[in-house]
């Protein structure tokens, strides 16, 4: 009877495991990207990727853009890498944030958005038709990155500090791991693998 009741548990456990894993990667749980021990979600990079697309393809039909060429191969990459290099910027900056701010930094970027959130359904509407989110996400994924971006550098311009000598030195200095097949971190910034 142990032995089965040994083998029952050893099943149920690898069941839940692959259902648990399934789970992760199927919403995009897992790093592309590690930096200085903090992960970048491919959930994340592709929601980022899919409404940059989404904002150039509607910029393309609006303005007549010959330039902008959805489903070209360089296209596809070029928002790809663009897309990781911001998300690795935002991770820098949100560390050097909680360094220098500690734990009122989500009050704070609260304060600066209050007005973004007080607007009304035309701005959401916008929002959704542009980038093809919600207004939260949207919140979420631009505003308060912006915000967090805005806050840093008049943090440092106080303290008479260069900002983009700053984020150059960090980038050279940070740990970046990248997990995606075709892009790569050259010390300074996200490249295409060749």
């Amino acid at each position: 009877m142990n032995f089965f009741r040994g083998q029952s548990i050893v099943f149920i456990s690898i069941v839940f495991t692959g259902v648990i894993g399934y789970y992760l990667i199927h919403f995009g749980f897992y790093p592309i990207a590690i930096v200085n021990g903090s992960f970048v979600s491919e959930g994340r990079f592709s929601e980022t990727e899919n409404f940059i697309k989404n904002y150039y393809e509607k910029a393309r039909v609006t303005y007549s853009l010959s330039a902008i060429k959805p489903g070209n191969p360089e296209y596809e990459a070029e928002v790809a890498r663009a897309t990781l290099d911001k998300l690795i910027d935002q991770k820098l900056m949100r560390a050097r944030l909680k360094t220098l701010i500690g734990k009122e930094l989500g009050t704070i970027i609260d304060q600066k958005l209050a007005n973004a959130k007080a607007t009304g359904a035309d701005f959401a509407k916008a929002v959704e038709t542009i980038y093809g989110l919600s207004l939260d996400r949207f919140t979420e994924a631009v505003l308060v990155p912006q915000a967090e971006e805005e806050i840093l550098r008049g943090r440092m311009l106080a303290t008479d500090e260069d900002f983009d000598a700053w984020l150059i030195e960090v980038r050279k200095n940070g740990r970046v791991i990248i997990l995606h097949p075709n892009l790569t971190w050259n010390g300074e910034k996200v490249v295409l693998r060749k």
